[in-house]
């Protein structure tokens, strides 16, 4: 008598036995016109723990770390066109050696940001980080809301090893999602006492509200609580950085490591996976025009989830669960370049202006003729057109080939274009 059991209703409407879940997680939402938090989930069950993993934990976020990284190079004059490296990476510290590696353990050599981004390379973000340089990055980072003392000093800052809560990362993607502005997030917006008499109403920085992304036929002028007037939140970011930052989290979810995301059916979403060593950490930190959404899952004392669990799928499965009831019956946003941007067409190999072919890219209209930035990388093609070569030579090619064709084939395509 007095026995506790617990159940769950599975596909079939019909109840099974269940159990309370080891692992834990986290969510929040809020708005991204004003900060106001609109959802916070701390863990599974209050009566067994009372820590608020959403506000009080400190995780690493790994990649979803990445866009603010990536803001800092585009905020150095680099282009979503811009190659960088996925290629090996050797530190020695003392007489320890740091030898990072990426997720699939391969390398897909030079690739433009945007590819990078979109398949979560982990190689391509240190070797982008050593040439914006970390002290620029830590300082370019704080427009986001984190504090010098929490990011690393070190290359390490690329793979996300700062220690933040999932309130914070919700609200730094609030800048990706406003078109730049700095909000705070908040819980109250007023208090009443027993008379009905307001006796505290929040009045928050707001972001401009027909500024950035519009329902199709609105004027955007819908506050998130209700509320029109309000000082204006500083505008830290340039819109054309957010624009293209925004279009590549956008691909995450079209082509990348966030695709599960496509089973909502919707256009106007982007975002970023993040997974931690041993997949100890599954975030993944998304958007749309009205909700900015961080879920997180882990354990509480640091235990691999694993390997199959990574950002796209455990975290990315709880978010989209919320964001399927969060954005019921909403229409679609429609985000379109902001001023002082430039249409060009790009090389989907060299980064490169071409007049045909290639893929449109969509930046800023001062870097259109300097589309690798400040620092190019070079394009390494795959062969040298027009090399004569001798009968000896070609035998010897044929047999290669031959021998090629019967090894087993590599299952990472071995030129970037395959991958689209």
């Amino acid at each position: 008598m007095g026995d506790l059991i617990r159940l769950r209703r599975n596909k079939k409407q019909t109840w099974e036995l269940s159990q309370a879940p080891s692992v834990t997680g986290a969510l929040v939402g809020l708005a991204p016109l004003d900060g106001a938090i609109q959802a916070v989930v701390g863990g599974y069950y209050f009566d067994d723990s009372k820590f608020n993993r959403a506000v009080d934990a400190r995780r690493q976020p790994g990649s979803s770390f990445n866009p603010f990284v990536y803001a800092a190079a585009l905020n150095q004059g680099y282009t979503p066109a811009s190659l960088v490296r996925d290629e090996p990476v050797f530190v020695r510290y003392g007489r320890r050696a740091w030898r990072p590696r990426n997720a699939d353990h391969r390398n897909l050599g030079r690739i433009r940001m945007r590819v990078a981004l979109t398949l979560s390379r982990n190689l391509a973000s240190i070797h982008f980080l050593k040439r914006v340089g970390v002290e620029e990055t830590r300082n370019f980072i704080q427009r986001f809301g984190f504090t010098l003392a929490a990011l690393p000093r070190g290359l390490s800052l690329a793979l996300g090893t700062a220690e933040v809560s999932p309130l914070q990362m919700a609200g730094a993607y609030a800048l990706f999602a406003n078109g730049g502005s700095q909000v705070q997030p908040y819980f109250i917006s007023r208090i009443e006492n027993g008379d009905g008499e307001v006796v505290f109403a929040a009045n928050p920085p707001r972001a401009c509200l027909d500024c950035w992304a519009r329902y199709r036929g609105s004027s955007a002028k819908t506050a998130a609580l209700g509320r029109a007037d309000g000082p204006r939140a500083e505008r830290v970011l340039a819109p054309g950085l957010v624009y293209e930052l925004t279009s590549m989290m956008q691909d995450v979810i079209t082509r990348g490591t966030g695709h599960r995301a496509r089973r909502l059916g919707r256009k106007d979403l982007a975002g970023k996976t993040g997974t931690t060593n041993e997949v100890r950490d599954s975030w993944f930190c998304g958007f749309q025009k009205d909700v900015v959404t961080v879920a997180w899952m882990g354990y509480d004392k640091f235990r691999p989830l694993g390997k199959r669990e990574t950002g796209g799928q455990a975290g990315l499965g709880m978010w989209v669960d919320f964001m399927r009831q969060a954005l019921k019956n909403k229409p679609q946003a429609i985000l379109k370049p902001p001023r002082g941007m430039a249409r060009v067409r790009v090389s989907k190999a060299s980064g490169r202006r071409v007049r045909s072919g290639g893929v449109v890219e969509w930046v800023r209209a001062e870097y259109a003729h300097a589309l690798q930035g400040p620092k190019p990388v070079a394009y390494v093609g795959s062969g040298k057109a027009g090399k004569k070569v001798s009968k000896k030579t070609r035998g010897k090619s044929k047999k290669r080939r031959r021998a090629a064709s019967a090894r087993p084939k590599p299952r990472a395509p071995r030129v970037i274009d395959d991958l689209f």
